[in-house]
């Protein structure tokens, strides 16, 4: 523990965070410790920094995209450089570094992205955060999130996440994703997010939406699923971005919808993608599309594409 506590004063020196900013019970244990010169400690630091402290924080070295002040935290691996990704070993000494600096309570925002974390029950040090960025781990249990009630945004994409029940303790949520996993059904529970504007279940498994009904959500991606009945998105009026398909790059994803009428009469839609969905037929949306913003449509090799009312083209193309 003398080891952990010497290291993470090192810590506070070199980022200059000093010891003003720590509690006073914290900063008497240093004193009794005989640690206040830390100064005798940065030359032993730096020759392992990296690996004693916080886990992969060699930013200097590397270039590891790392910054930190007392509300924001971005441990995001955004190069995907194998050897500085997170597990849960190194998270648990992350977490236990922040509370012994007092940060715990302080952190409102957390990104740890591109890491290979499975087990978040450390997360749960963490109260005050409103805004948390998981994507692309190795999660796949969410259970230690139902206590961060103060979350507003929460991203969870591109992991093993098979139910997603948990999140809806989370009745502060404005924006919530879970693009990428294998999630089947959407929990009915979800109704309880009455504050939830953004909805992100693109690239899942998902057959049926109908649990999304009553929702005031603005933005709905649900492309790269097997949904074939949207019926029930007529009655979210406020929807102004929704995505029922995609095209991204050389990759396609759709639906198995056939019929677009519930959503012609949407008051307030302004980006709408169908492509690749089961219907070559979209004359019902012909006044629709001549008044959004956005409008692409693509069926087997027939692609549509509007702007601002527009039409950009249409025109075969190969994928």
């Amino acid at each position: 523990m003398i080891k952990k506590i010497t290291n993470l004063f090192c810590l506070v020196f070199l980022f200059g965070i000093g010891f003003s900013d720590l509690q006073s019970g914290r900063r008497r244990t240093a004193e009794e410790a005989g640690l206040i010169n830390v100064e005798d400690r940065i030359q032993e630091l730096k020759s392992s920094l990296g690996l004693l402290v916080l886990g992969r924080i060699n930013c200097w070295i590397k270039g590891d995209f790392f910054y930190l002040n007392l509300s924001i935290l971005n441990m995001c691996n955004t190069y995907g450089e194998k050897d500085h990704r997170i597990d849960d070993k190194k998270l648990e000494d992350i977490v236990e570094y922040l509370q012994l600096l007092g940060l715990d309570r302080r952190l409102t925002a957390l990104n740890l992205g591109f890491n290979k974390i499975k087990n978040i029950s450390s997360l749960r040090a963490f109260p005050n955060l409103t805004s948390l960025d998981l994507s692309r781990n190795q999660i796949s249990d969410l259970r230690p999130l139902e206590c961060l009630s103060r979350l507003t945004e929460l991203r969870l994409s591109y992991n093993k996440i098979k139910y997603m029940s948990s999140v809806c303790y989370l009745t502060n949520l404005t924006e919530l994703s879970l693009c990428g996993n294998q999630i089947e059904d959407i929990s009915l529970s979800i109704q309880e997010l009455k504050k939830l504007e953004k909805l992100n279940l693109a690239v899942n498994r998902i057959s049926s939406i109908r649990q999304l009904h009553g929702l005031n959500l603005t933005h709905l991606y649900l492309y790269g699923n097997q949904i074939e009945d949207i019926s029930f998105l007529g009655t979210i009026t406020t929807l102004e971005d929704l995505r029922l398909g995609c095209v991204m790059k050389w990759l396609t994803y759709g639906n198995k919808i056939s019929n677009f009428e519930s959503i012609a009469h949407l008051p307030n839609l302004k980006c709408l993608d169908l492509s690749c969905n089961g219907s070559r037929d979209i004359s019902v949306l012909r006044d629709v599309r001549m008044r959004l913003k956005y409008f692409c449509y693509l069926y087997k090799k027939k692609w549509s594409f509007y702007v601002d009312g527009i039409e950009e083209g249409e025109f075969e193309q190969e994928f």
